[in-house]
């Protein structure tokens, strides 16, 4: 930075090239943002099959805020995954009910179905 000279010149160029780099950067689909949440913990190809549902593991550490709170998936092929943000939302619906944050129970449980 010359004497007497405000901006900082370096710094702007850096940021003139970050700009031109988001600029070029697109704009992901739904099932590319899902596919970069889901990460497989593990594969068992014993258990593949055992059941037509999966299973869904959440942590209920009294502690575990809803952000940081574990939420894994047992696929029906047998991975093990990390939930996605809805799954993970949902779970914190169903565990820790909030005055502001309404649970949506599934169609087979209202009467107005019949």
């Amino acid at each position: 930075m010359a004497a007497g000279d405000p901006i900082d010149r370096p710094f702007l160029r850096d940021v003139d090239q970050w700009m031109e780099q988001l600029y070029d950067c697109k704009q992901l689909s739904e099932q590319q943002v899902k596919m970069l949440f889901e990460q497989a913990l593990a594969r068992d190809e014993e258990i593949a099959s055992f059941d037509h549902s999966k299973f869904v593991f959440t942590d209920i550490t009294f502690y575990a805020t809803d952000q940081d709170r574990t939420v894994v998936v047992r696929e029906i092929d047998g991975t093990l995954r990390t939930a996605t943000p809805d799954e993970h939302d949902r779970m914190n619906r169903v565990y820790y009910e909030k005055a502001h944050r309404l649970v949506n129970a599934p169609a087979v449980f209202s009467d107005t179905g019949q």
